[in-house]
């Protein structure tokens, strides 16, 4: 995108009557293709490499073909968000720099998102008292309750942020926990 930028084909494009939605349906639709084959050459390449050297999948077949799926869907949002960047940034190195600093603050958001939502609401305390033959003693204490867990419409926001990002769909996909696929 950033050489059709600096070749001046979009522009040149546009002057023969092309609408720039036009122009990002079709580099869409190429960028999708080309993702697709990377995709299923990634995943033939998982198959061939990585079932003789771990062994068999113990997952069910539904269950990783749910999983490619999302994974698949996620990178083609990904790739679809980088393709508006690069076509709304017209120097090729400016883009890629953003392209990159994106990605990085949407992994590190999510991460954040989903180490804040999987905090416990009580940590648990005990204290420790020497026994009368010199063995350590741990009773159960009553729970203290945790002062960063998040509360009702904060939990909302950051449960909203966690199924929105595409970074916090690959998380929760290489961990193999996704809740509701459908979302």
């Amino acid at each position: 995108i950033g050489t059709e930028y600096s070749d001046g084909t979009i522009r040149n494009k546009i002057a023969a009557g092309q609408s720039r939605a036009a122009i990002y349906l079709a580099n869409l639709i190429t960028c999708s293709a080309a993702l697709l084959l990377m995709h299923l050459a990634a995943l033939l390449a998982i198959v061939v490499i990585g079932i003789p050297l771990v062994g068999n999948v113990e997952e069910e077949p539904q269950t990783l073909l749910l999983l490619t799926g999302l994974s698949l869907a996620t990178v083609l949002a990904v790739s679809a968000l980088f393709l508006l960047l690069a076509m709304l940034v017209n120097k090729k190195s400016v883009a890629s720099v953003a392209a990159l600093l994106l990605a990085f603050g949407l992994l590190m958001a999510s991460m954040t998102i989903n180490f804040r939502l999987q905090e416990p609401e009580y940590y648990p305390t005990y204290s420790s008292s020497l026994g009368e033959n010199g063995t350590i003693q741990d009773e159960a204490q009553t729970p203290e309750r945790n002062p960063h867990y998040l509360e009702e419409t904060k939990r909302e926001v950051y449960a909203f942020l966690d199924e929105l990002l595409p970074s916090s769909q690959f998380l929760h996909i290489s961990q193999q926990e996704v809740a509701a696929p459908l979302r």
